[in-house]
């Protein structure tokens, strides 16, 4: 009988499996430090407890700009949803993400704002963001930090998922 509701629960798992979409962000759970993401001056890749093996990037104080996000493949003009799980710390704070292109000389522009002023609250909750690209390629994705703060405030950002639709 174990074995047989073992062997269900497997075969659940892999349909559930195949039901999600393709999250075109690469290292999702910033696992490894880099690979698609960019972390910008003052912004810390930490463990949220020791030997935990759970990572976030953490922005604080007056950072503002703090992480980049390229997806392995993203069109414009498209209906995307981002996924964050984040949370703020200290005195709070909001989090803004920007989807950018390119232009014609390859400088970076600012596209669709995935969303303007996110408020967080101080537990980790993953948040649903539909939205659709510009008109023009898309590149890579930035994440702001609202408001300066003292050092002991600020933003963790613990995983970001990128999905078409």
């Amino acid at each position: 009988m174990r074995r047989i509701i073992g062997l269900v629960l497997m075969l659940a798992a892999v349909v559930r499996a195949e039901e999600l979409p393709e999250n075109l962000f690469p290292n999702p759970e910033f696992d490894e430090p880099g690979n698609g993401w960019s972390p910008m001056s003052g912004t810390e890749r930490v463990e949220t407890m020791a030997m935990s093996g759970e990572w976030v990037y953490r922005a604080r104080g007056t950072v503002y700009q703090f992480l980049a996000g390229t997806p392995t493949s993203i069109r414009p003009s498209t209906d995307y949803t981002l996924v964050v799980r984040a949370r703020s710390f200290g005195s709070g704070a909001s989090l803004v993400i920007v989807q950018f292109y390119r232009d014609a000389q390859g400088k970076a522009r600012e596209g669709t704002y995935v969303v303007n002023g996110l408020p967080l609250g101080n537990e980790f909750c993953e948040y649903f963001l539909p939205f659709r690209t510009s008109s023009e390629q898309p590149s890579h994705f930035v994440f702001y930090k609202t408001r300066d703060l003292p050092d002991d405030s600020g933003v963790e950002v613990a995983s970001a998922g990128l999905y078409e639709g």
